[in-house]
């Protein structure tokens, strides 16, 4: 009975996973879904709580299943660069190099993320390469994003102050 509970709930994760992340469980099919999700832990976040500490080493990849959390400078934290909610990716560039992480995300709402560590992500591409390519795809594809969006604000910021 335990072990068909515990495939019920596998197939409830895989599905919850498809929803939130479409585009990536596309791309790696349901077993590279169930790979990723074997890898990953699960963490909840209470609101304010941190996910990411501005000035930290940090390795981690967030994926958010659901709530929001929202990206700052760190020094005012009310001070918002950009919020994320189910399908959000945070932690990109520290995940592929590890280091210090230059903002601070916070939790809004009760959020869920699934955690991956970079020493998981190497782990990962030993035991399923393409699992491993499809996530760097992801992530590349998001950090490009990110760096959109960055764009976009400090273009706005700088005619703010020349007005």
């Amino acid at each position: 009975m335990i072990a068909g509970r515990d495939a019920g709930m596998r197939r409830r994760n895989v599905r919850r996973f498809a929803v939130t992340f479409p585009v990536l469980a596309d791309a790696l099919q349901d077993s590279g879904v169930r790979r990723l999700l074997l890898a990953a832990r699960l963490v909840r976040f209470e609101p304010g709580m941190p996910l990411v500490h501005r000035g930290q080493q940090t390795d981690e990849l967030f994926l958010i299943l659901e709530g929001t959390v929202r990206t700052s400078t760190g020094a005012d934290p009310a001070t918002e660069l950009w919020t994320a909610g189910a399908g959000g990716v945070i932690g990109m560039a520290e995940f592929v190099d590890p280091g210090v992480a230059a903002l601070m995300t916070t939790a809004t709402t009760r959020c869920s993320a699934l955690v991956l560590r970079h020493d998981q992500l190497l782990a990962l591409g030993a035991a399923e390469p393409h699992v491993a390519q499809v996530l760097l795809d992801h992530v590349a594809a998001e950090l490009m994003r990110a760096r959109n969006r960055l764009k976009t604000l400090f273009s706005t910021l700088r005619m703010e102050n020349l007005a």
